[in-house]
């Protein structure tokens, strides 16, 4: 799992859903979530700023009062322990929102999370292949060739 930048090994369950929009798909995570019933643990809500996370917080705690639904701040530490509600163990220094910044894979989640809708938007379906395909030639033409790759390597 991806953390801020940093590479995490988990020992648990983790789900992601790569194309969630606020509030047009509420109904969807509800029932994303009751499709994984029961949840025996604490279910962690990471989308979004902490107020845009409160909404689906309240929507799936009012659908499951019994399930426990923590929307973690940036630098807090849980103990998960299977079956129980996760504890939290450790907080974050104050300004620690402050000090983690936007990188690319911020602007590729913002990206990828309109992409689909986008793509639909476009009516026919020829040119959705199209734009897709420019798009992908647009990545490769960033991309480092194999050579220069190679011989990075080599030095």
């Amino acid at each position: 799992m991806r953390i801020s930048g940093t590479d995490l090994n988990v020992r648990a369950h983790v789900r992601r859903i790569d194309s969630y929009s606020a509030h047009a798909d509420q109904t969807e995570l509800l029932t994303w979530i009751t499709e994984r019933k029961p949840i025996s643990g604490s279910l962690f809500l990471t989308h979004g700023e902490p107020g845009a996370a409160a909404a689906p917080a309240e929507l799936v705690t009012e659908h499951d009062p019994s399930l426990t639904v923590i929307i973690p701040a940036i630098g807090e530490s849980y103990q998960l322990q299977s079956g129980t509600p996760a504890k939290l163990v450790g907080t974050a220094r104050s300004d620690a929102a402050q000090l983690v910044g936007r990188d690319w894979q911020n602007d590729y989640a913002d990206f990828a999370v309109g992409l689909k809708h986008q793509l639909a938007r476009i009516s026919d379906s020829e040119n959705r292949r199209r734009a897709i395909a420019a798009m992908r030639k647009v990545l490769d033409d960033y991309a480092e060739p194999r050579d220069t790759r190679q011989k990075r390597v080599r030095v």
